[in-house]
């Protein structure tokens, strides 16, 4: 694994393509820092992507705006 890889991991960075319109992108998912808080928030997303459903990094839904297809 490089380096950009492990720290993408660390901080919860997913990655993804769209295989119709040959786009790649990313976005990460970060937790509150409040202890009685399970709220999560996705930042950096990369334009043209949506993202949805991210209350972890596993489960999260990623479609391209452009075509609409499901990317992840």
């Amino acid at each position: 694994m490089r380096y950009d890889e492990i720290m993408a991991t660390l901080r919860n960075v997913i990655t993804f393509r769209c295989k119709k319109c040959k786009v790649s992108g990313s976005a990460e998912i970060s937790e509150t820092d409040h202890p009685y808080s399970t709220e999560t928030y996705v930042n950096d997303v990369t334009p043209g992507f949506l993202v949805s459903g991210a209350a972890y990094p596993d489960t999260a839904k990623v479609r391209c705006e452009e075509c609409g297809k499901k990317v992840r």
